[in-house]
């Protein structure tokens, strides 16, 4: 998360830069929150007893336990032909995710961009829901994504879920409600499910990025955090150590 916000803050100095495309894994169970989000809704007393830590997003959003999945992100400085208006740029990601979940054998839902389940308002967890911007398959939310816009950049990143630990995951929030746990134990799925076969990270990452390039002529190439990218992500990582109850790693 730390790289992620790294990446935007350099997009922002540096509105000419090449777009990035980022996947990454978690090495244990993690907790992701929203930018603002506070941490009154989260069941401070599972986290504690599972040791599952918090991480803080520089995207908005709800609370997103972070296991078996494809995490990606994609920074966008705003001279790039992917940049647009926030519609347009949750429009071309999830095109492109569809799309590579299409090539895997999955086929998405339609997208309208609007509605939010039932179980939305009334739960602190992410995938509790799908808004117009995320997908699904067969009603069951398969990625998520945030995004967070500066003056001149912006980055999309979210989770693309291999499997779901569903149990787990529910744990992590406060359901005041059991109806609405329930509901929202159905709304989740993840690949090795709906495709039948356990799916390689390294595969949706390449089927992702050919994706981009089918639809948007992107071509990326593979590259490494630079010495700058790296020192600006231990200091966002030092800063975030300094909020109760709250770690970041690259």
């Amino acid at each position: 998360m730390a790289v992620d916000q790294a990446l935007l803050l350099g997009a922002e100095d540096d509105p000419a830069a090449s777009p990035v495309l980022r996947f990454y894994s978690w090495a244990r169970p993690t907790l992701s929150i929203g930018r603002l989000q506070k941490t009154d809704g989260l069941n401070l007393g599972f986290l504690d007893a599972e040791a599952i830590p918090i991480v803080r997003r520089p995207t908005g959003g709800r609370a997103l336990l972070h296991h078996q999945e494809v995490t990606y992100s994609v920074t966008l400085p705003e001279q790039c032909a992917l940049y647009g208006s926030l519609e347009q740029v949750y429009g071309r990601v999830t095109a492109a995710l569809a799309l590579a979940l299409g090539m895997l054998g999955v086929e998405a839902d339609g997208h309208d961009g609007a509605g939010q389940s039932e179980a939305y308002s009334f739960s602190d967890a992410c995938f509790a829901t799908r808004l117009g911007h995320e997908i699904s398959v067969l009603g069951r939310k398969v990625a998520a994504g945030a995004q967070r816009r500066l003056r001149r950049s912006a980055m999309q990143h979210g989770s693309i879920l291999l499997a779901v630990d569903g149990e787990r995951s529910l744990d992590c929030v406060v359901w005041p409600d059991p109806q609405k746990r329930r509901l929202a134990a159905g709304a989740m799925a993840g690949l090795w499910d709906l495709a039948g076969e356990k799916i390689g990270a390294d595969r949706v990452a390449d089927n992702v990025i050919e994706a981009f390039g089918r639809l948007h002529g992107v071509e990326f190439e593979p590259s490494r955090l630079s010495s700058g990218e790296e020192a600006r992500a231990r200091i966002i990582i030092g800063k975030e150590r300094e909020t109760p109850r709250m770690s970041t790693a690259i």
